[in-house]
């Protein structure tokens, strides 16, 4: 929205450093408009006591329903990450 509605607040000055700090920036969009900044994702810490129950578990799961909808092979998207 800013890039279209006001460009010259986030195109850099002659010196290179941004003509709009990002700091006051970020801060306006947090506070006055509620919107949340992006936060990475942290890996997980802990794993459950029954971690490897669960992980059978949701491969039966997947098996059963591959199965049961006669998923094709070529459809099987990035199950190797899940």
């Amino acid at each position: 929205m800013i890039l279209q509605m006001a460009p010259a607040l986030l195109a850099p000055r002659l010196d290179g450093n941004p003509s709009f700090p990002r700091r006051i920036l970020q801060r306006f969009l947090q506070h006055e408009l509620s919107w949340p900044l992006q936060m990475g994702t942290n890996a997980s810490h802990k794993l459950p006591e029954d971690w490897e129950n669960q992980c059978e578990k949701a491969f039966f799961r997947l098996v059963y329903v591959i199965n049961r909808e006669k998923i094709h092979l070529t459809l099987w998207i990035n199950a190797d990450h899940t």
